[in-house]
């Protein structure tokens, strides 16, 4: 009995064995991408006008996309898998294939989609590309947090397309929070400087006890929120922020990162603080 015992044991280790190899060979062989751009190519068939559409989308081959922008140092291979991005016709597609309308302000070839979407441009696989992961000081931002890259590079006093960006500037000054930290060579040494507070790595951060998502939006919206939240100890006044206000100020760290760009990419005042 025994004997028989442990060759099913070892036959079903087998079978999960090779089902595992192959998996792996089929993805190593097979990648995300590819079949996302096969989706693409089938959606932008149905949508092609006219014949020439549709014999230059068959004969597009499928390929890792990238855009290079030598002058800021970084490659984006984001468009590998947002296939429709540059395009309006698209605009009602599903991700990863919708248009992007900040195309038509920021082209591509000069921003490229992570200086302003967030993640590891470099990345071809999803968890990659979104800056998923322990490491990663660059998440992809979503929904109303990606008003935080317009503060990477707009400086001036009110930017339409980033209010949230520009109440958490003036919630900075409210809260007297230059009393503890330092901020563009401003502020006092109390608690840590937050000029880069956004190129922080995620495993940089006090989690505590907690169990969560670590993400940096996560940490540093719950700490405005609850300073106490990870840290028993920390010595961050407990403001008993509104939401909306945890919101806007998450929003303003978002912004401050330690990433500097060629002076034409800045709009606005342009001093020493923000521009070296």
């Amino acid at each position: 009995m025994i004997p028989n015992m442990w060759e099913k044991v070892f036959a079903i280790s087998s079978v999960a064995f090779l089902v595992a190899m192959a998996l792996w060979i089929w993805e190593e062989m097979m990648p995300e991408w590819r079949f996302y751009q096969k989706k693409f190519k089938s959606m932008a068939m149905e949508l092609a006008a006219t014949l020439e559409e549709k014999d230059e989308i068959r004969s597009e081959g499928l390929k890792v996309r990238q855009i290079v922008m030598e002058r800021l140092n970084r490659v984006d291979r984001c468009t590998t898998c947002h296939l429709g991005a540059e395009d309006a016709k698209y605009a009602n597609l599903p991700l990863p294939f919708k248009y992007c309308p900040l195309t038509e302000t920021h082209l591509p070839k000069k921003f490229g989609c992570s200086l302003c979407h967030g993640g590891e441009g470099s990345g071809i696989e999803t968890k990659t590309a979104h800056g998923e992961g322990s490491r990663t000081h660059s998440p992809r931002l979503k929904g109303e947090y990606l008003q935080a890259s317009c503060g990477k590079c707009h400086l001036e006093e009110y930017l339409y397309a980033a209010p949230l960006l520009l109440v958490g500037k003036r919630l900075y000054e409210h809260y007297g929070c230059g009393d503890c930290h330092k901020l563009y060579r401003r502020g006092r040494r109390a608690g840590p400087d937050l000029e880069k507070i956004a190129s922080k790595r995620i495993d940089e951060f006090e989690w505590g006890k907690d169990r969560g998502e670590k993400s940096f939006v996560r940490w540093i919206f719950l700490h405005f929120k609850n300073p106490k939240e990870f840290q028993e100890d920390s010595k961050m006044t407990d403001y008993r922020m509104s939401e909306e206000n945890a919101k806007a100020l998450t929003v303003y760290m978002l912004s401050l990162t330690d990433e500097r760009y060629p002076s034409d990419y800045y709009r606005g005042r342009k001093d020493e603080e923000h521009v070296q």
